[in-house]
């Protein structure tokens, strides 16, 4: 399938979800990360901050767990910047203030700015992907972008409701798979 259909039809189905579907999966989605990774063994986390109007899998509860019991571990949202639009990423904190960008995004309004070769782990919004690891965005690059200019270790883990589709058939040559896939029933691994 197209990049454009499944995006069509998952974000629909995403979009039905009721807020206890959507908050019970994100928990599920939330106990399976944490049961994947000892994040003890990462430095620099990137997080995305969900949208709940679009039905995006919530992050907060992850990046309160991080908080709490991983104080050590820097985490960083994405801030939008620039022309042609480009993620960069500033340090959060339980205390840091967010603002909400034109296009719905939440966004810290202060903060140091982290370059992204310092990142381990970059966890990533996923609409739908593929047996593969490659997966859907909102068709924008900005992931993709971000990702190249990151380590070629760093660990990318996406967060999505649904199980993988098994080919994307348009993918371009700057498409990045990801490593991990956490959906509410189990956590996928691209085989390497």
């Amino acid at each position: 399938m197209t990049k454009a259909s499944l995006r069509e039809k998952y974000l629909a189905r995403r979009q039905s979800l009721d807020e206890e579907n959507y908050q019970q999966k994100s928990q599920q989605i939330e106990k399976h990360f944490f049961q994947q990774f000892n994040l003890a063994h990462y430095s620099y986390v990137h997080i995305y901050l969900a949208m709940a109007e679009r039905r995006e899998v919530a992050t907060w509860g992850i990046i309160q767990t991080l908080f709490s019991k991983y104080p050590e571990v820097v985490v960083a949202a994405p801030q939008l910047v620039g022309q042609p639009t480009r993620i960069a990423s500033r340090i959060i904190t339980p205390e840091s203030t967010l603002k909400t960008h034109p296009w719905g995004i939440q966004e810290p309004t202060e903060g140091k700015s982290i370059v992204a070769t310092s990142f381990d782990m970059v966890i990533l919004p996923v609409i739908a992907f593929d047996l593969q690891g490659y997966r859907v965005g909102y068709g924008k690059g900005h992931y993709d972008r971000f990702l190249a200019q990151c380590r070629p270790d760093v660990t990318k883990v996406g967060l999505c409701f649904e199980t993988p589709v098994p080919t994307i058939t348009d993918l371009h040559a700057y498409d990045v798979p990801m490593d991990y896939c956490v959906t509410p029933h189990q956590v996928w691994v691209q085989s390497k």
